[in-house]
């Protein structure tokens, strides 16, 4: 992990990676789940049969054609002549019962928004494989970390993007030696950069795999480059100062005129999607008397009063946090977005509480 890889070598084993799925797939259509970010538009750039690819995105702004994620992906596959798709999105938390049985409480509730779009496209394209970008942006060098200097510090290393619940309202006693033996096994290792990104990826990987699970789960066969060890190493040992914020990538992507953010065309960078889809599929309350055993009774009735956003207040909030410098000001203010928050929140008890119903379902059938 200590030596460095030239460019030109990282970029022919992700050619020859991408070569080889071609043959894989035996040139047959494949699904490009291709995003507003660089991991997508390099599987689109260097992905050798064009004909054969199928560019897909959602938006995530409320109006999801203006998305910035939307834009770039249409704006790169003009460039490259990609046949490209935008797959609109709102429904997505109807598949929490299908993440709970795909991933049960090993993990918290995410993706269900994949299991639409997926869904989406199976139905109305058809099902073919799928080449994702699972895990690029960490070998490339975006993913920006600390090292930790106590143990609690390991949590940042799970890159959660305040995807969590309050762990002080847990009623379970906290026992941290394993998290202090953790620490000092890796303590030394985690002061290089670069095992940072190996160990974020690997802490990571039981949420992140859904990237290929659930498209697989849907018959579409997931493939990807970056989860081979060739791959993910000549990225992961490219030298430092080049590999720092993806300035290896970047200045590739401005040589091939795929910087499409410079265009110029109206993007929104509104993040609407969690809240818009809590008022298309209403999430039914978390069971009080279910969970109030491991958890706090008063913040379990908060999370299910605040994930309602049937009322005004909470839609005026969270329309006005998305708005430039009037968004600023309000978070400076104290002010900020409960309902995500606790949309948050619901997400990580969520599993918990399914676990404890099946543990109540089979102390039932046992006749415990």
């Amino acid at each position: 992990i200590d030596s460095v890889s030239s460019e030109k070598n990282a970029w022919d084993i992700f050619s020859a990676s991408l070569q080889r799925i071609s043959r894989q797939v035996m040139g047959g259509r494949v699904c490009l789940p291709i995003s507003g970010g660089y991991d997508s538009r390099l599987l689109a750039y260097f992905y050798p049969d064009k004909p054969a690819v199928q560019a897909f995105t959602y938006g995530i702004s409320r109006k999801q054609e203006d998305s910035f994620e939307s834009v770039n992906a249409w704006e790169v596959s003009r460039e490259l002549g990609l046949n490209w798709n935008l797959i609109k999105l709102g429904s997505f938390n109807q598949f929490i019962p299908d993440w709970l049985a795909l991933y049960g409480a090993s993990t918290h509730a995410h993706g269900m928004y994949h299991w639409e779009f997926y869904s989406k496209i199976r139905d109305e394209h058809g099902a073919m494989p799928v080449i994702s970008g699972i895990v690029g942006d960490a070998w490339a060098g975006s993913v920006d970390s600390t090292a930790p200097k106590m143990p609690q510090q390991l949590v940042g290393l799970g890159y959660a993007h305040g995807l969590i619940a309050d762990s002080s309202q847990c009623l379970l006693p906290y026992r941290g030696e394993a998290l202090d033996q953790e620490f000092d096994k890796q303590r030394e290792l985690l002061s290089s950069e670069r095992y940072r990104a190996l160990y974020l990826v690997r802490t990571k990987m039981i949420l992140l795999s859904y990237l290929m699970k659930v498209p697989s789960s849907l018959g579409m066969t997931a493939f990807s480059p970056f989860v081979e060890f060739d791959v993910a190493m000549s990225m992961l040992t490219i030298e430092p100062s080049r590999w720092k914020d993806r300035l290896w990538q970047t200045e590739f992507l401005e040589r091939k005129k795929l910087d499409v953010e410079r265009s110029g065309v109206y993007r929104s960078f509104r993040n609407d999607q969690d809240f818009d889809s809590m008022k298309t599929s209403p999430l039914p309350p978390l069971s009080v008397s279910v969970l109030r055993e491991f958890f706090d009774s008063t913040y379990l009735e908060w999370i299910n009063s605040n994930v309602d956003v049937t009322r005004l207040t909470p839609t005026l909030v969270h329309w006005l946090l998305g708005v430039p410098k009037v968004g600023g000001i309000l978070r400076r203010l104290g002010v900020s977005d409960q309902a995500l928050k606790a949309y948050s929140a619901y997400l990580v008890i969520k599993p918990i509480e399914d676990l404890l119903l099946r543990r109540i379902a089979a102390q039932q059938g046992s006749g415990v």
